[in-house]
């Protein structure tokens, strides 16, 4: 049914892997990389923390930390990281429930749900 409906939307044929996501207050994923995605909340929200490829330290990067776990540790030495995200070349962009993000190609991210959160997300592999 998701790749049907990715494929009218998208029109391109792409291969693509799908996954459900459902997560309690303040679980999420650690900073990772991978394909083009796009990633829909169906209720709750999410914190994305974004990297772009060209960053010097957090470009194309993995981390087996929990999102949480690594911002608290961050914040101890950049207490401004999510009030003044752009010192650090990070975007910071919360999502609400019906909304969908779209995470470029090699884009490191991480995710924090704010509240508990239902969601799902297809990753697309053409031109990756």
């Amino acid at each position: 049914v998701l790749n049907d409906l990715y494929g009218t939307v998208l029109g391109d044929g792409a291969n693509r892997a799908h996954q459900w996501f459902l997560g309690p207050k303040e679980s999420g994923a650690p900073l990772h990389h991978h394909c083009q995605a796009f990633n829909t909340m169906i209720a709750g929200r999410k914190l994305w923390l974004l990297f772009p490829p060209s960053h010097p330290q957090m470009g194309v990067g993995y981390s087996n930390m929990e999102a949480v776990v690594w911002l608290r540790r961050t914040a101890m030495l950049n207490p401004d990281i999510l009030t003044n995200p752009e010192k650090y070349g990070m975007m910071v962009c919360p999502q609400e429930a019906g909304q969908t993000l779209f995470v470029p190609t090699h884009w490191t991210h991480a995710t924090i749900n704010i509240e508990p959160a239902v969601g799902f997300a297809a990753e697309l592999f053409a031109n990756c």
